[in-house]
């Protein structure tokens, strides 16, 4: 007895079947490969977003409950958080407030700071810094540099007026020094 012989269609996958897989699941990767490389673009817009929403409410914040508060941004942590300046009865060489977090948050995954201008402060690179909110609705001046990273880079340029955010895609520096 010589070797049973199977029918043609039970033999396996022809050449045409298998080049029609290859081609299904290279055009399912032409579509998957630059959503999965722009994750880190989405995490970037996503920090900018959620900078900017948190300058807006401190603002509106500062506005309707009278209270002086302001954002301290610690740069080597890629962190910010919301305080409440509160005026203390202070002696010489004491501290003349103190303050109360109201809320903290981080930057998204790969995305950091890289650095942050405010009027009172000057350019910083490492450590803390802050933007004060007023009562009367006024913001510190503040320019705010993010990047991911792939160094792509955003800007959050606060206006003083209305406080406002303009979000650049590129590392914008205004002509004008604050």
């Amino acid at each position: 007895m010589g070797p049973k012989l199977t029918p043609y269609n039970e033999r396996g996958f022809t050449l045409i079947e298998l080049m029609i897989v290859i081609m299904i699941f290279a055009v399912f990767l032409l579509f998957v490969i630059p959503k999965l490389e722009s994750g880190t673009r989405i995490n970037l817009d996503k920090s900018a977003r959620k900078i900017a929403g948190s300058i807006i409410f401190a603002r509106n914040e500062s506005i309707f409950k009278r209270k002086k508060l302001r954002i301290k941004y610690n740069i080597d942590d890629n962190t910010y958080s919301l305080n409440e300046i509160i005026k203390t009865r202070a002696g010489y060489m004491q501290k003349e407030y103190e303050e109360k977090e109201l809320g903290a948050s981080a930057l998204e995954d790969g995305v950091s700071f890289v650095d942050i201008t405010t009027a009172y402060g000057g350019k910083v690179t490492f450590s803390d810094t802050y933007t004060h909110f007023f009562t009367s609705g006024m913001v510190e001046k503040t320019l705010i540099h993010i990047m991911n990273e792939n160094e792509d880079v955003k800007t959050l340029d606060v206006n003083v007026l209305t406080g406002e955010i303009d979000i650049y895609d590129n590392y914008y520096e205004p002509e004008s020094e604050m």
